[in-house]
């Protein structure tokens, strides 16, 4: 258990510094950021090869 947590530590401190995550979901994997860090935003969406108007789906 404390191995999980040091690991939650660690993504949510690279969350909060605009860093990009890949995480699992049922069928795929899917790609993640903080979506209130306009610049990881941003990188998320080059690297999807997404157009800003169509935005982007959060998870909660």
């Amino acid at each position: 258990m404390q191995r999980i947590r040091v690991s939650l530590r660690r993504v949510a401190a690279h969350l909060k510094a605009g860093g990009l995550i890949g995480y699992p979901t049922e069928s795929c994997y899917g790609l993640g950021c903080d979506p209130v860090h306009r610049a990881a935003v941003l990188r998320l969406l080059k690297l999807k090869q997404r157009q800003q108007r169509k935005g982007l789906i959060i998870i909660a």
